[in-house]
């Protein structure tokens, strides 16, 4: 890249780097240090035309993905209701945005931690149980 003159780096982060969780304390930590990893590549080189970030990835629906396979349903409703978007991603969602991240037209976008993740992160986490609570009273009266 350097030979080259420039170019971008995109990094695959997750969620799970951005708040606690009971469980991948191992897997939240790797993606941490990539977010690290992210804005000190972007600092020390980002005069010689390299861009690197880091895009924070949702849960995505693909055929015969994790989400499918191995979570129930249960928990894939309740993890589509904490989406703002009300729905997981899609992987030509995320295939979009990388194609946006490293064209031409995102060159003065370096050393961040983009969410990609249909609004998960962009609530407190008392929104979806508050929300359902107040459809609960509404539909009483």
């Amino acid at each position: 890249m350097l030979k080259a003159g420039g170019g971008s780096i995109i990094n695959m982060s997750s969620g799970t780097s951005m708040a606690g969780d009971m469980q991948y304390t191992a897997y939240a930590s790797s993606k941490g240090a990539v977010n690290t990893l992210t804005r000190y590549i972007a600092t020390q080189y980002g005069r010689q035309g390299i861009r690197c970030n880091a895009l924070i990835i949702g849960l995505v629906r693909t055929t015969g993905g994790k989400a499918q396979d191995h979570l129930p349903a249960p928990i894939l409703k309740i993890l589509e209701d904490n989406h703002a978007t009300g729905k997981l991603g899609k992987p030509e969602d995320v295939a979009e945005f990388i194609r946006f991240l490293s064209g031409d037209d995102a060159v003065w976008i370096t050393g961040q931690h983009l969410n990609i993740d249909g609004g998960f992160f962009a609530h407190l986490p008392t929104t979806g149980p508050i929300a359902d609570f107040m459809a609960g009273i509404a539909s009483n009266k």
